[in-house]
């Protein structure tokens, strides 16, 4: 922000050996961006047998979070199943199976399968010969 003295930063941790999934939740009968909506990742790994259960949502007042779920995983080697509560409705469940750790996925009310997202990183980092649009 202009006038603003603080600069954005943004910390990268390059160092983690951990697991995770991404899900772009799309409702049909329940809003599109499936808002409300409870997700209940199940695992295996290390660890045994671990559920982790989310709500998605936008976030605070003052703030927002992404509407896709970014899920940490852990040390968790394989998903199990990934139960949707469409709206939060449990009459509106639904399950995928056969998704795969550190992948992206959307997941659409009322389609069997999920589909995986290709996602290309962006560095944060000028090309040769440019100006790098991070201070040093």
């Amino acid at each position: 922000m202009e006038g603003d003295k603080a600069h954005n930063a943004l910390f990268v941790n390059n160092n983690h050996q951990n697991n995770w999934i991404t899900l772009r939740l799309q409702g049909k009968t329940t809003c599109r961006d499936a808002q409300n909506s409870r997700v209940i990742i199940s695992t295996s790994g290390p660890n045994g047998n671990q559920q982790f259960h989310y709500t998605t949502g936008s976030g605070g007042s003052f703030g927002a979070n992404s509407l896709q779920l970014e899920a940490g995983l852990g040390k968790q080697t394989s998903i199990t199943s990934v139960e949707v509560w469409w709206g939060g409705n449990p009459s509106k469940k639904q399950t995928f199976s056969q998704l795969q750790s550190n992948s992206v996925y959307l997941l659409q009310e009322g389609k069997s399968s999920a589909q995986r997202q290709v996602v290309t990183p962006t560095p944060l980092k000028g090309e040769t010969g440019k100006k790098s649009c991070c201070k040093k």
